[in-house]
């Protein structure tokens, strides 16, 4: 019996989590995979609350911590082998908004299979009810 492939999705406290998670079971439903959600919690902070509203609607979340967010993810996609890494870009350091953040580039850089960046616009504390699915880094193997 083969395993089971797996998507990673990496949510953080922006709006464009949702998004995220819909992106990776997406992606999952095409390739027959499994979702796994994580969100690398900063220091002692308190879980963001759409974390319990994510929760509630039946997606299960893992809240990792450790290191810094993006040698967490790259780590848990190497040991669980997973095929797709799937996170977001919320623009927030400034640059252009497509361009991707610091996170963002090094987990390009070090992660051990393909990273989609899920981006939206985001008008006020709503994101777009579809995301914009701009980089695929990577090949799936």
């Amino acid at each position: 019996m083969r395993p089971a492939l797996l998507v990673l999705a990496a949510v953080d406290d922006s709006p464009v989590a949702r998004l995220v998670v819909a992106e990776a079971e997406r992606l999952a439903a095409l390739m027959q995979a499994q979702v796994r959600v994580m969100h690398v919690a900063d220091g002692g902070d308190p879980a963001p609350s759409w974390l319990a509203e994510l929760q509630g609607e039946g997606v299960r979340v893992e809240r990792l911590a450790g290191d810094a967010p993006w040698v967490v993810l790259s780590r848990e996609a190497r040991s669980s082998a997973a095929r797709i890494l799937v996170m977001g870009s919320h623009g927030r350091s400034g640059f252009q908004p497509l361009a991707p953040g610091a996170t963002t580039r090094k987990l390009l850089m070090a992660a051990p299979c393909p990273v989609v960046v899920v981006s939206a616009r985001l008008g006020g504390a709503r994101a777009p009810a579809s995301p914009s699915v701009h980089q695929l880094q990577g090949d799936p193997a």
